[in-house]
């Protein structure tokens, strides 16, 4: 089961989510908009048939009852997986099954990143300290996107990773985006695959999905 939570910080031109997180409020029933109530109703009821739950967004640390979502959905026998863009480290709960962590660029394009902020390199890395010292298994991952992420990119973000770090390089999927004229004819500097064996290279653990 997949909770998406409403709203982002981030204004990723290629995110596939965007009335999420422009508009939530124009999203009704149909489009699976419900309260906090019927989601956690929801839970109880699918509990000890769904073995898993999923909270991502937009951008969950951005809720304050994401909290009492997570400690709700264990409380009923759920493994829990958080989705997050790491920006509020402080708000990522600890008793979490997996969490997958968004590294959109390095540490230098986060300034030009939309929606990014001038501490964005520093809650980045304070992100990935405090998802290592939590014990539970983690991914970083970034989509290959055109204009934001490319070979000399990856291998900065490299610079970031342990060796016990899982590193995920996500295909870009073109699609309807946030940013209706993305990406144009912006094109990657090199096919994912070359780029998968240059970071091969400096992160034995880096996988391409």
């Amino acid at each position: 089961m997949v909770f998406f939570l409403p709203g982002c910080n981030l204004r990723c031109p290629y995110c596939h989510n965007a009335d999420l997180v422009l508009n939530p409020a124009s999203l009704d029933p149909e489009d699976g908009r419900v309260s906090l109530d019927e989601a956690l109703s929801y839970l109880k009821k699918r509990s000890g048939m769904i073995e898993g739950l999923v909270i991502s967004g937009g951008e969950p640390t951005l809720h304050s009852e994401l909290q009492a979502i997570v400690r709700e959905a264990k409380k009923l026998g759920y493994a829990v997986k958080l989705d997050t863009n790491g920006f509020f480290p402080e708000r990522i709960p600890l008793d979490l099954d997996y969490i997958a962590m968004d590294i959109k660029t390095d540490l230098y394009g986060y300034s030009g990143f939309p929606g990014s902020d001038m501490d964005a390199g520093k809650k980045i890395v304070a992100a990935m300290e405090k998802i290592r010292s939590y014990g539970c298994p983690y991914e970083f991952r970034t989509t290959l996107a055109p204009g934001f992420l490319g070979l000399s990119c990856a291998m900065n973000i490299a610079k970031l990773l342990k060796d016990e770090d899982d590193y995920i390089l996500q295909r870009y999927r073109p699609g309807e985006g946030l940013d209706p004229s993305y990406p144009g004819d912006l094109k990657l500097d090199q096919e994912p695959e070359a780029i998968l064996k240059e970071m091969l290279s400096l992160h034995g653990k880096t996988r391409l999905r």
